[in-house]
């Protein structure tokens, strides 16, 4: 009986570890991202700016792995590309995307709260008190606070820029799978037009050691497409003269 009591035991555990790894699985899974050779990532957290510039030695259908930290689901994300050709189009505005950014402090604050449910809470109920009513309690508590996460979405769809399509699409995939809902913020934010050169924007709002770290990361992969070019191309002067014009920004 001893014997037959630990097998069940086991098998509990085993769920409730898959449980647990799915619902981690699921949030990175939407979490990850596929860039272009000429994308790179900013990162707004707190009024602080840093940058992602992922190496490009690990591809996937020819474009370049990139996954966010786990741990921040709250930071702002920016998906921007660099251009060869200079643009004479007007910079983004720093008090508009302040503006926009600022709209997010109560969704940044629930998506720390559906952090904590999912990624704690679930956890020490499942391998504490097992799938009984404390955890049916706990799911709705999650689904409570997706509910209330989509109704600011909601009010605010004017200021964050979605349509109804959008946050339909939105509301679907978080309340279809709740991991996916811990990338609201993100997924947001990767949708905003952001006007302008990047590269001129990060100059503006970071110090001078991480813009010289964005021009070199930039050069890095600038060297990379150049030895892919035939030295009598158009595109390999156009390379040449664009890392040419990085590094002057720095010097």
């Amino acid at each position: 009986m001893g014997a037959v009591d630990l097998q069940k035991q086991i098998v509990t555990i085993s769920f409730e570890t898959w449980l647990v790894l799915g619902i981690i699985g699921f949030y990175l899974f939407d979490s990850a991202m596929l860039l272009f050779f000429n994308e790179l990532v900013f990162i707004e957290k707190k009024g602080k700016w840093i940058f992602a510039c992922p190496e490009s030695r690990w591809q996937l259908m020819e474009k370049i792995p990139y996954l966010p930290n786990p741990l921040t689901p709250g930071n702002a994300l920016f998906r921007l590309s660099w251009s060869l050709s200079k643009t004479d189009k007007q910079q983004e505005s720093q008090e508009a995307l302040q503006s926009f950014l600022n709209a997010f402090n109560p969704l940044r604050l629930m998506t720390s709260v559906l952090f904590t449910l999912l990624m704690i809470g679930i956890p020490v109920v499942l391998f504490i008190f097992g799938t009984g009513l404390g955890f049916l309690l706990l799911i709705g508590l999650i689904y409570f606070t997706i509910v209330i996460m989509l109704t600011l979405i909601y009010r605010q769809k004017e200021t964050f820029g979605v349509s109804g399509n959008v946050i339909a699409k939105l509301a679907f995939d978080s309340l279809a799978c709740p991991p996916f809902a811990l990338n609201l913020i993100r997924k947001i934010t990767l949708r905003y037009p952001f006007a302008g050169d990047p590269i001129c924007f990060y100059r503006q709002v970071s110090d001078p050691n991480r813009f010289a770290q964005l021009i070199h990361s930039l050069c890095q992969r600038i060297d990379e497409m150049i030895d892919f070019e035939d030295e009598t191309s158009p595109r390999y002067s156009a390379l040449q003269s664009y890392k040419k014009s990085l590094t002057g920004m720095v010097s």
